[in-house]
């Protein structure tokens, strides 16, 4: 008498599911991985964006009236900067007689961002130019 077998036998469906559960813990992994690489992207364009709004300041910055300030980008992002002189001051050079109406001079920028909302703390160095006008408040120059 043959008897004939439908379906899977008990050893089977536990192999099944072995396999089944290596594969699926690999997924898993892979999403939590995507998921963390994903958080660590953001934060990187926070950052950027953040730098981005620290360079507008400070190019209009003139760091020989305002060597050291602070100022506030945002309700939560705090911006401070310190600059120390790296060249002489030399007098500008100005056209036709050669003498300039500025003293100038190039000074390193240390900017410092600290955002509470997002956690973060960033410091970056610009070279930027100083300058201090020579002519007198009564000149119309």
């Amino acid at each position: 008498m043959t008897r004939s077998r439908a379906g899977f036998s008990m050893v089977e469906a536990v192999v099944a599911l072995a396999i089944a559960s290596v594969g699926l813990t690999a997924i898993l992994a892979l999403q939590q991985q995507l998921a963390a690489n994903q958080i660590k992207h953001q934060r990187t364009l926070d950052r950027l964006s953040l730098r981005q709004s620290a360079l507008s300041v400070v190019t209009a910055l003139n760091p020989e009236a305002q060597p050291n300030g602070e100022t506030s980008l945002s309700e939560t992002v705090v911006m401070s900067w310190t600059s120390v002189p790296f060249t002489p001051e030399r007098r500008s050079i100005g056209m036709p007689t050669g003498d300039g109406q500025f003293n100038v001079r190039l000074y390193h920028v240390t900017v410092t961002l600290k955002d509470r909302r997002r956690n973060i703390d960033d410091q970056f160095t610009v070279d930027r130019l100083g300058w201090q006008s020579l002519a007198s408040e009564e000149s119309d120059f």
